[in-house]
């Protein structure tokens, strides 16, 4: 199984599965498909019998563990979630298992400007905005937005570089940043205002 029939197989299911996971966002119930699940963890079996890995105890745990998670998560989130079930992972493990994902496609590392790389499931990846902000650089997302362009990669044609998947970022201000802004801008312009304190003046007595 090659990897490019690999990701051929993700691509089909996340846009058979699509809809089905808006809908999930859009109603807050965010749930791990038995279907999805099995489809995935068949492609994550195939691709370490390919590249001639074990399946381990360690492995098998931590693709387990990122199935559960609907939104981003980063290596220290993984660490503790494991440890809080005192299930020990080295992180060396857990960075060699996400890069094997990540080249597997079934998850996607962000580019977010935070201290830890983000990660999140593909198909979930796929169907909503990622809201990054300029002043503070914090990250939300948007899963009931109606304007979350469609990208057909099976069409898309591009000189010497093949597409694997999409994301959408939006750059701009947060709603705290912006009152802070605002808030600036008030007390400048009530400082520029306010008439300075007129400083009385004393004359010397004379000899």
């Amino acid at each position: 199984m090659t990897r490019n029939y690999i990701k051929g197989i993700i691509l089909c299911i996340t846009d058979g599965l699509h809809k089905s996971f808006t809908f999930a966002f859009r109603v807050k119930k965010v749930f791990m498909e038995e279907a999805l699940l099995n489809e995935l963890d068949n492609l994550f079996d195939g691709y370490l019998k390919e590249k001639k890995l074990r399946r381990t105890t360690e492995r098998d745990a931590i693709f387990k563990l990122i199935c559960s998670f609907p939104e981003h998560f980063d290596v220290n989130m993984l660490n503790e979630r494991l440890e809080g079930d005192s299930f020990h992972v080295s992180k060396a493990t857990l960075y060699a298992t996400l890069e094997l994902l990540t080249e597997l496609g079934l998850i996607v590392r962000h580019l977010f400007p935070l201290p830890f790389a983000q990660y999140e499931l593909r198909v979930f990846a796929e169907t909503h905005l990622h809201r990054i902000c300029l002043k503070c650089g914090a990250v939300s997302e948007d899963k009931g937005s109606k304007v979350l362009p469609t990208v057909n990669l099976a069409k898309l044609k591009m000189v010497r570089f093949t597409p694997a998947y999409s994301a959408t970022y939006v750059y701009g201000i947060c709603s705290k940043c912006t009152f802070c802004i605002k808030q600036a801008k008030a007390a400048e312009k009530a400082a520029a205002e306010t008439p300075p304190e007129q400083i009385p003046t004393t004359r010397k007595p004379r000899k």
